[in-house]
């Protein structure tokens, strides 16, 4: 497991208090391939890590295991995994343990060195862990949140954890502060990439709110690469002070937490050792930021949260990629 640094949310003082309430999710490019593990308590403290080779259940496994050694007191866990719920919901493990580690069917119980250390854990703090499932992808902002979190993680492969504070999006000033020493507003613009397939056929998309906007597409691409050729594009037909709104925390994070100067120090590698993915859009992107000083800042917006102006330029996006035309406003 790859190392990571944590700080946790603030115990929870006494029986009488709420639970720490913690949204745990994990992801594979592949299943098994490259995956993510992430968790986030609302407001507070977050982490995330990688691993080159596993499962979308380890991965489930590894975020609740990451968040419970690091919260304490009364947490109650929320999870999208029926797999992890289940387990505690219903006592699969009382029956694992009395057949030796093996299911109903006489088979070995997969991911035993996880569930062990987990269900032990649980054991040791009774009363004060409990699980609840929400629907995946159903508008849960915090569990759409960690979801991202563990996706970019297993496409970066990196680990990382940030003291508690807001996630980006939940309050103005959370992402970059906008440019300073001009009197002039920024110019707003929001961007989009999409995927049919990921890979598959994909568009980007851009768009000033009552302003000019463009869209394009590429045969074989990723979302990831469609995410920083919109902001690219919009960048370099943009002047003077701009504000950047993205669905995409693969973006905003790299400019919010300043990934970018790990990458520049480690000739772009990841904190792994592994090539920085899209370097050929990244670099441009980098130093067009970093010329422009601070003219450009970030801001992250929930995707399909009914902010008017990220439905048109995902419908934008989406519209190109199905039918791959490139076309721009006149």
């Amino acid at each position: 497991m790859r190392d990571h640094q944590c700080v946790a949310a603030e115990p929870a003082a006494g029986t009488a208090a709420e639970p720490t309430v913690v949204y745990t999710d994990g992801a594979c490019l592949g299943n098994p391939g490259p995956g993510g593990w992430a968790w986030a308590v609302p407001g507070g403290a977050r982490a995330c890590g990688a691993e080159p080779d596993t499962t979308n259940n380890r991965m489930e496994l590894q975020a609740v295991l990451e968040a419970l050694r690091e919260l304490d007191g009364r947490v109650e866990v929320v999870s999208d995994s029926t797999y992890v719920v289940k387990c505690f919901r219903d006592r699969w493990y009382e029956g694992w343990r009395r057949r030796d580690w093996r299911t109903s069917k006489k088979k070995l119980v997969a991911n035993r060195d996880l569930w062990e250390p987990l269900i032990g854990l649980y054991e040791s703090r009774p009363g004060e862990i409990s699980f609840r499932w929400v629907k995946g992808h159903s508008g849960d902002e915090w569990n759409e949140l960690v979801d991202q979190l563990a996706v970019g993680a297993a496409t970066d492969q990196i680990s990382r954890g940030v003291p508690a504070e807001p996630l980006p999006g939940l309050a103005a000033d959370s992402a970059a502060e906008p440019a300073a020493g001009t009197a002039a507003e920024p110019t707003i613009v929001y961007t989009d990439g999409a995927c049919l397939g990921n890979p598959g056929p994909g568009a980007w998309a851009w768009a000033v709110p009552g302003g000019e906007w463009a869209c394009g597409a590429e045969p074989h691409t990723t979302n990831n690469r469609m995410e920083l050729h919109a902001v690219l594009e919009a960048l370099r037909e943009l002047d003077g002070p701009v504000a950047v709104m993205s669905d995409s925390t693969y973006v905003v994070n790299c400019f919010r937490d300043r990934w970018y100067e790990g990458w520049l120090r480690r000739n772009w590698r990841n904190a792994n050792k592994k090539p920085v993915a899209n370097r050929d859009l990244w670099e441009p992107l980098i130093q067009l930021y970093l010329d422009r000083g601070e003219e450009i800042s970030f801001r992250w917006v929930k995707g399909h949260s009914g902010d008017e102006w990220n439905e048109v330029v995902d419908q934008l996006a989406v519209g190109a990629a199905t039918d791959q035309r490139s076309r721009r406003s006149r």
